[in-house]
């Protein structure tokens, strides 16, 4: 069995990696010590003697100016320590040709992962193999390009040559202590704490985005979709639970989650006081860190979509304060869903939703036909407004027109289009009152009226082309409704490739 000590610098990406090495027991036993700060690694590493140390270029927080020959120096008092007795993996987001790169490889650095989205499996399976020159050869490029290739010398362990008493004994420990001016200076220009939000965003984006899975023998890209509204009561829950319960009818597993932050809804809307009278969120476990007993259940599926909403009777609005940005990539990065709709409402300023934003793969903008609402969406001039302008240049963001006839509202779609400079991407027509009120009634989405099934797939196509491959799509159109009935009972496959 290989210790592995991490020196990642962010709790939250260090217990990703550390929960993956855990499900290899018998590979690897993860230090539970972790190295936050470049200045404790060299001590890190005589006190617990890892078999594999993983670094992170980036993310690690350090005190010097050129953080590339300080790595340089560090690869090489461990290489000269220990040899090869600690095996180096090397983290970071650098293009092959990077000499750095090369200088590493040259330091016998043989696991270097240079991309933003690492296939965590992948680089578990190299790393229960022996190093190989082949895992690294890309970074060699020709052989004139490596001789141009200047391998800084050691600074820090020149100065040590002229210290007979410290060369031989404790070469690591002289060099924890960086000169003070420079400490001083870095401290200034690289905070540490905005340096921990990127790596939260970054490192869930990977897990989030890059995941298959097979539904009906077709992959799919497992789905973060994000819906919001510029103003309340727009029609975002209506437009993520018809979209959750289309998805589950194509039997693509779908997880809803509702906005904490407002009084609840669904659990009433879907008759939960009757089904689920003692059913508790993923959100109340998370803040409160309650085990519930048998009869408190945390999941609940109905009619095929995964339900994760807040029980009104036992959970009030969550304050943003102790439920934020961490619990919701917790709950993602556990969730087995395809699909995972995350219904931000009105709230989407708040900065978790602002967070959530970076890692959802769509962002839906749900907004009603009122035309002065529509003009003042936009409003540049405006903070709050203006984050919503950035928000909607993104190739993700996605306009939805709720409660939009094709008869009055043909203008007010035209001056819409010319107000936002943004084709809507499809209009959710306006159901009847009775038929919405007889489903609430009934407690069922409004997709289960066969009255209305029609139109809502209608309406919904081009939202199911932006989530579903074509493959999929087609193979649903052909097998007709029979064929839809019998998907309800496949399960999904998690793609080994």
């Amino acid at each position: 069995m290989k210790k592995v000590l991490l020196a990642i610098g962010d709790a939250t990406y260090s217990k990703i990696l550390r929960n993956h090495l855990s499900m290899h027991e018998d590979d690897f036993e993860v230090i539970d010590s972790e190295v936050m700060h470049h200045r404790y690694l060299d001590e890190f590493i005589i006190e617990e003697q890892p078999d594999i140390l993983i670094l992170h270029d980036y993310y690690l927080p350090n005190d010097f100016e050129s953080s590339d020959r300080e790595w340089i120096e560090t690869v090489y008092r461990i290489r000269e320590q220990f040899n090869d007795k600690v095996r180096v993996v090397f983290l970071c987001e650098r293009e092959n040709t990077d000499p750095f790169l090369t200088n590493l490889v040259a330091y016998h650095v043989l696991d270097i992962f240079n991309k933003n989205s690492i296939d965590l499996d992948a680089m578990i399976n190299q790393l229960k193999n022996e190093p190989l020159f082949s895992n690294v050869s890309r970074f060699m490029n020709t052989a004139a390009e490596v001789a141009k290739v200047d391998i800084p010398a050691p600074a820090v362990l020149e100065k040590q040559t002229d210290q007979d008493d410290v060369v031989d004994t404790e070469p690591l420990e002289e060099v924890e202590q960086p000169p003070p001016q420079k400490l001083k200076k870095e401290k200034r220009e690289k905070p540490e704490k905005p340096i921990q939000k990127q790596v939260i965003k970054r490192n869930y984006q990977i897990q989030l985005s890059e995941q298959i899975e097979k539904v009906v023998g077709i992959p799919v890209e497992r789905k973060t979709v994000l819906v919001i509204s510029p103003f309340a009561r727009s029609g975002s829950t209506f437009f993520s639970h018809i979209v959750s319960r289309q998805l589950a009818m194509l039997g693509v597993s779908t997880t809803y989650m509702e906005n904490p932050f407002q009084p609840s809804y669904t659990w009433d809307r879907f008759n939960g006081h009757n089904l689920k009278p003692n059913y508790r969120s993923k959100y109340f476990q998370q803040i409160t860190e309650y085990e519930l007993d048998s009869e408190q259940v945390e999941d609940w599926i109905f009619r095929d979509v995964n339900l994760l909403v807040k029980n009104p009777a036992a959970e009030k609005e969550y304050d943003e304060q102790y439920f934020g940005f961490d619990n919701y990539i917790k709950m993602l990065f556990a969730s087995t869903a395809t699909v995972t709709i995350i219904d931000a409402g009105a709230d989407w300023a708040k900065p978790v939703y602002r967070e959530l934003f970076s890692v959802a793969s769509h962002v839906f903008c749900v907004v009603e036909p009122d035309l002065s609402n529509l003009q003042n969406v936009f409003d540049e001039n405006d903070l709050q407004k203006s984050l919503l302008f950035e928000m909607a240049n993104d190739e993700k963001f996605h306009l939805i027109g709720n409660r939009f006839s094709n008869g009055f509202d043909k203008e007010l779609i035209e001056l819409a289009n010319q107000a936002l400079d943004l084709d809507f991407t499809t209009f959710i027509p306006e159901f009847s009152s009775q038929d919405v009120f007889m489903s609430q009634t009934k407690g069922e989405f409004l997709n289960d009226s066969r009255k209305n099934r029609e139109s809502i797939e209608k309406a919904l196509a081009p939202v199911l082309e932006l989530l579903l491959p074509k493959e999929f799509r087609k193979k649903q159109k052909g097998s007709g409704l029979m064929g839809r009935l019998m998907n309800k009972k496949i399960k999904i496959v998690t793609n080994e490739n």
